[in-house]
């Protein structure tokens, strides 16, 4: 079980550190400056640019939704395997059982349902991304060839 745990744990580690890329950051913040008598000129982004950057955010939100669902999942599983104690009280020729509450076990529940609260919240954000990509720019195919709309 510990081995399973420290699998999934090292799995979402590495999604959440390769969906994170300072590289990528960098050569999508490329602008072109001009230091002329302190005078800066920087050019705008057009609208593929702005595109790309908002697939890019789409796909890093995604990534951690994908992250949160696998943390959410194993805390569910490792709250599932652990097992409730239960006190047999006997009273006047009756016995009474009484379900002992777990602290671990609970928290893992709580946990589970924050982590899967935050997943859904990181995939909203991510549809909400790809549709304003969308709304910058369009790519069809037609019989003449590939075509590019510009949607404002």
């Amino acid at each position: 079980m510990k081995r399973k745990l420290l699998l999934g744990t090292t799995l979402l580690a590495s999604t959440l550190v390769f969906s994170q890329n300072p590289d990528l950051s960098k050569w999508a913040n490329k602008s072109v400056h001009t230091n002329s008598k302190q005078n800066v000129v920087t050019v705008q982004k057009s609208n593929l640019d702005l595109a790309g950057e908002h697939l890019k955010k789409s796909a890093q939100f995604q990534y951690g939704a994908l992250g949160c669902a696998v943390a959410s999942t194993a805390m569910f599983i490792t709250s599932s395997l652990i097992e409730d104690k239960y006190e047999t009280e006997v009273s006047k020729g009756t016995y009474t059982t009484k379900k002992k509450s777990n602290g671990t076990k609970d928290a893992l529940v709580i946990g589970g349902c924050a982590t899967l609260l935050t997943g859904v919240i990181l995939e909203l954000y991510s549809i909400e991304y790809k549709l304003k990509a969308g709304k910058c720019i369009s790519l069809h195919a037609s019989s003449n060839g590939g075509s590019l709309t510009l949607k404002f």
